[in-house]
């Protein structure tokens, strides 16, 4: 709603205060009244008018000198003045345009050309400040490093900060969108992955089951491309039920961060875990060292103990090398195909934990984008979390690998364990990197990884979804569609 403009009416005579009072209130203006210049002063700095109609004739400070003054004043400097006078001279005139006057009205009054007058000055000066107020914001939303989009009622951009054309790939001209030809969520499926689908699925509105769902636009790597993320807010503008605000937030650093750490972990795990058990020999070496018996039992201890020492280091190496390297998600030769079975039972053996593979036809030919150090953080993660839901703790997981259309592999993992709730099942794919301090997107007992398993695998273009399995009335069913390459793809 539109606050009505703020009128001063300045005159030293009661009756010409009340008159002009009269005349105006019938048109809804906000009225304030000073009796004197040095008055209209303070006031006019404590109210900031949209008009000041400013008697000639007063005592003390008349009106030239007060509109003079007026126009000296940083604050004041733009407020609109009609001079209120007897005089109808031209000097009179000459001289109050010289102070600064916009504008004359002559008494007595006619009351059809005072309020055309009044109507007239404060629209102007409301259009004028509407237009000044919207040209420092342009300024600094086109200098803002976030992307910022405005949505007409049709869903269709009517406006694009130079952040915002260049994550939607608009041309510099597109600032102002006179003609969009497709609604905002077409084009960004043009351009990127809307992660999580049932999130998007009633876009602009947020989900009614899960309000504060982030929302997420993934490209993934490609020749020409690298990743990029992007984390979409959107805002409906007040006042209206149908146009929107919509931020677009570059948060590519933070997730690559989070999968890079996520993984770094698994991988200490892992590297760690084997090597360390051996040096625990060394606690017998200092036992027996203290009797000072080399027998051949004692060499043979310490033989093993220098072993897994060496093995330790050369692991040790593998990780700090890990940590220098240019990229997680893509390895020179990425992941063969035809290991993962094999990786997966090690995983599965690492973890103690019963595994079948079934293979719908013979090992497919190709390799992954991601890493083998991203697949197995991800055989791993998705095998914990089996065990960790399962009653006995004791799980027994199945492998399926089917070859889809358009090369993509479908990995599909069962287990026995328990199920999930719909609610449970809606959130586990939720990246937790968020601005929200309240929300993580974190299941309890399930941790975040699951999180950063599907940002990596959207980070590379596939998709993953976890079900309650129809085929037992135990167990749940993930599965990941990836992307992958014929062999000779990489050699190019």
């Amino acid at each position: 709603m539109t606050l009505p403009s703020h009128i001063l009416i300045v005159d030293d005579d009661e009756a010409g205060q009340l008159a002009l009072e009269g005349l105006l209130s019938l048109e809804g203006y906000q009225l304030t009244v000073a009796s004197n210049g040095y008055e209209a002063i303070e006031t006019a700095r404590a109210i900031l008018p949209d008009l000041i109609l400013l008697d000639v004739m007063m005592p003390g400070m008349d009106g030239f000198e007060v509109c003079q003054y007026l126009r000296q004043d940083a604050l004041l400097a733009e407020v609109p003045v009609i001079l209120v006078t007897t005089l109808d001279s031209q000097e009179s005139r000459v001289r109050g345009l010289e102070a600064g006057a916009d504008d004359f009205i002559s008494k007595p009054f006619d009351r059809v050309e005072l309020r055309a007058r009044v109507s007239t000055v404060t629209r102007l000066n409301r259009y004028r400040r509407l237009l000044t107020e919207r040209q420092k914001f342009e300024w600094v939303v086109e200098e803002a490093e976030e992307g910022y989009v405005l949505l007409d009622s049709h869903g269709l951009i009517c406006y694009a900060n130079a952040q915002a054309r260049l994550y939607l790939e608009l041309s510099e001209a597109d600032q102002h969108i006179e003609q969009a030809t497709q609604p905002f969520l077409q084009h960004v499926q043009n351009l990127y992955q809307c992660q999580p689908e049932h999130a998007w699925e009633t876009w602009p509105e947020p989900p009614t089951d899960q309000p504060n769902i982030p929302r997420y636009l993934v490209r993934a790597e490609a020749s020409d491309s690298p990743i990029f993320w992007l984390q979409i807010d959107a805002f409906r503008l007040a006042g209206s039920r149908e146009e929107w605000l919509i931020r677009l937030r570059n948060i590519n650093d933070k997730v690559l961060e989070q999968q890079r750490m996520w993984t770094f972990e698994r991988l200490v795990s892992h590297k760690l875990r084997t090597p360390l058990t051996g040096l625990a020999a060394l606690q017998l070496v200092h036992s027996r060292l203290k009797k000072m018996a080399l027998d051949e039992d004692l060499l043979g201890l310490v033989e093993a103990a220098q072993e897994s020492f060496e093995r330790l280091q050369h692991q040790t190496a593998d990780i700090l090398a890990y940590l220098d390297a240019p990229a997680l998600l893509k390895e020179e030769d990425g992941c063969p195909l035809y290991i993962l079975p094999s990786l997966f039972a090690e995983v599965s053996n690492m973890l103690d934990i019963q595994c079948h593979y079934d293979a719908e036809q013979e090992l497919i030919n190709g390799q992954l984008t991601l890493s083998y150090q991203a697949i197995r953080a991800i055989f791993q993660e998705l095998l914990e979390n089996a065990r960790k839901f399962h009653p006995q703790k004791k799980p027994q997981v199945n492998l399926e690998l089917t070859q889809l259309a358009e090369q993509r592999l479908r990995i599909s993992i069962r287990d026995d364990g328990r199920r999930l709730s719909p609610a449970e099942l809606a959130r586990v794919w939720i990246p937790y990197y968020q601005s929200e301090k309240n929300f993580t997107g974190e299941i309890l007992g399930m941790g975040l990884g699951l999180s950063t398993v599907a940002s990596l695998v959207w980070s590379v273009g596939g998709n993953c979804r976890m079900l309650n399995r129809t085929d037992s009335n135990t167990g749940i069913l993930v599965e990941i569609i990836l992307p992958f390459h014929p062999p000779e793809a990489f050699y190019v």
